[in-house]
């Protein structure tokens, strides 16, 4: 059984993420305190919103870091340093190219919360006994795979469009090299 402790410094990891999520229940009191109201927000502009995804984008990567060493089995902590990893070079990448921020947008907006929901979820139940505690761990631990692969995934995309502008590049350069006499075949 977790001790207050750790839920709390998960508490706190999560939060770091998104202050907006609520990934623990909030433990229970003997006063409640009063609910409140969302408060409407006005949209965010586009360069905002992707500023914000590259955002927490570099803190999900932190709390991967973390999570790595609250969890306790092997395998899905290897997972999570695949992950880490790959988050950290799509980030890196999202850096040194902001005109490829919007195609991360849905990794940032609805991949990245699930996830934590998912590792919230798999650290919950890490210490309990049971058939279904083993079967919701068996199952996240396996997405985790699948979550690893749709993230290189992103990232190779995000490299073939270079990759693609590069190879345009280099096949006109070959051309105009070739007419205008330069490849060096016909000094042989």
């Amino acid at each position: 059984m977790e001790n207050k402790q750790t839920v709390e410094q998960k508490r706190a990891v999560w939060q770091r993420v998104d202050p907006t999520l609520q990934p623990y229940p909030p433990q229970q009191s003997t006063t409640q305190p009063a609910v409140q109201q969302p408060v409407q927000q006005p949209e965010p502009e586009a360069e905002d919103s992707t500023h914000l995804n590259l955002e927490t984008a570099r803190r999900f990567a932190g709390v991967l870091e973390q999570e790595q060493q609250l969890m306790q089995d092997e395998q899905a902590r290897e997972e999570l340093e695949h992950m880490h990893r790959t988050t950290t070079a799509i980030c890196d990448w999202l850096e040194a190219h902001p005109e490829s921020l919007p195609k991360a947008r849905r990794f940032a907006e609805y991949y990245i919360p699930t996830t934590l929901k998912l590792l919230h979820t798999y650290n919950d139940v890490q210490g309990q006994q049971g058939e279904n505690a083993e079967t919701i761990r068996r199952d996240i631990a396996g997405i985790l795979h699948t979550l690893n692969q749709a993230y290189e995934n992103l990232y190779n995309n995000l490299l073939s469009d270079v990759a693609m502008d590069i190879s345009s590049e280099i096949a006109a350069l070959q051309g105009m090299l070739a007419n205008d006499g330069l490849t060096g075949r016909e000094f042989e």
